[in-house]
């Protein structure tokens, strides 16, 4: 491939720096500073109300122990005052990496899909993590959960 040089004449610049920075720029601002899940997102958090402090997703489901043929279902609460947000679920088999992340939702409840259930074996204990963007601004976590399936 040859490449071409363009004349764009005098007192005429390219936009292409110019381009290059607003992307850069939007990217970082739209995936909340380079974060685009929010399971990843660090624990810098605003409460709803505004203030700085954590805002706690408090986690309903599942907790304890769980039977996998009963199937499972993940449930959280929003921190007072909060009118909704953007979530996601991230399950973790014992290490730091998820073992499964759920696609980013506008609820607070998600029937586990058939492709997590397949990796969660009886008689093992796993943690679970709710993290978002809440409406009414900042973030919010859930403290990690554990549960035992059978």
């Amino acid at each position: 491939m040859r490449r071409r040089e363009v004349d764009l004449g005098p007192g005429q610049r390219s936009l292409w720096p110019v381009l290059a920075l607003i992307f850069l720029v939007a990217g970082l601002t739209a995936c909340g500073e380079g974060s685009p899940d929010p399971a990843e997102a660090g624990d810098t958090e605003v409460a709803a109300s505004g203030s700085q402090g954590p805002a706690a997703l408090a986690p309903l489901s599942p907790v304890g122990e769980v039977v996998l043929a009963d199937g499972l279902s993940f449930a959280w609460e929003l921190p007072e005052g909060a009118e909704g947000g953007v979530f996601s679920i991230a399950v973790f088999a014992g290490g730091s990496d998820a073992l499964w992340k759920s696609p980013q939702m506008t609820f607070t409840e998600f029937e586990a899909p058939p492709a997590l259930l397949l990796k969660l074996q009886p008689g093992r204990t796993y943690t679970w993590r709710v993290m978002g963007s809440l409406n009414s601004g900042g973030r919010g976590r859930g403290p990690d959960t554990r549960f035992a399936t059978r």
